[in-house]
């Protein structure tokens, strides 16, 4: 482009803005919009005097390839910024380039392990025999290695209980340590078929004797559990269930409809 090719606009004198007023009824309006002739630039090249890649806009588009380096320990959430290296427009400085950190799942083991912030959790299931008498066990960890995992000698492993192994987590930003390893522990029961009498019996000898229960004074009804299923009706109910159809759920008498005796008279 020329110099001096760009001349101010003389519609809306260089504001890249023109204020339109209308007269509505006995009110009058102003609205603020765009400059149409400059396109709210404030200045008009004439074609001749364009420039041919531009076509008089001043910028061009331009596909560049950004190198985003992630540092090991980095977080989900976490800004890489880029200065400078936004959207270019004359006169303004450029703005810049902000990349925002996603977790990718792991989708051949999504459950395998779950980051908490620095520590790392991993789910596992033992049997109850491994969680009375102790354990041995391998995890794969996210560098390939094999971690061979013991139990403390002694330990008795409950449901839900959560063991730590130090400095086997994800590493932290910026720092030479890393976060734990958290073992989170299922125990499986073993199936009723898989004991029998004897084996119970062995059981009893072996096992801590429950505390004796104390009978109550007064009428004693003996009940037997079964397994608790939400989505199935109680078809098994009481005589004195029974007798008390004829209420409603807050106690009161159910109403039934009789004809009116004023009606047939």
């Amino acid at each position: 482009m020329k110099e001096g090719a760009a001349q101010s606009c003389s519609t809306c004198r260089g504001q890249g803005i023109r204020i339109i007023t209308q007269q509505i009824g006995p009110m009058i309006q102003q609205m603020q919009t765009h400059c149409n002739d400059c396109k709210g630039k404030g200045t008009i090249i004439k074609d001749k005097d364009k420039c041919p890649h531009c076509g008089g806009n001043k910028v061009v588009p331009e596909e560049k390839q950004i190198e985003v380096h992630i540092d090991r320990g980095m977080q989900q959430g976490q800004k890489i910024v880029f200065y400078g290296e936004g959207e270019q427009e004359p006169n303004i400085e450029a703005g810049d380039i902000i990349v925002i950190l996603k977790e990718k799942k792991d989708d051949k083991n999504p459950d395998i392990f779950k980051r908490k912030d620095n520590d790392l959790l991993y789910q596992h299931k033992i049997t109850l025999l491994e969680a009375l008498t102790g354990f041995k066990f391998y995890i794969k960890h996210l560098d390939d290695r094999y971690l061979l995992v013991s139990s403390e000698p002694g330990s008795i492993i409950k449901p839900g209980d959560i063991k730590v192994i130090s400095d086997e987590g994800m590493p932290i930003h910026k720092q030479s340590y890393k976060g734990n390893l958290l073992i989170q522990f299922d125990v499986e029961f073993p199936k009723p078929e898989q004991i029998d009498e004897p084996k119970k019996a062995k059981l009893k000898e072996i096992l801590p004797k429950p505390a004796p229960v104390k009978a109550p004074t007064g009428d004693i009804d003996e009940v037997v559990t079964s397994d608790y299923q939400p989505n199935t009706r109680r078809t098994n109910r009481r005589a004195d269930d029974m007798e008390t159809d004829d209420d409603d759920d807050d106690g009161r008498p159910r109403q039934t409809q009789a004809q009116c005796m004023h009606c047939i008279m």
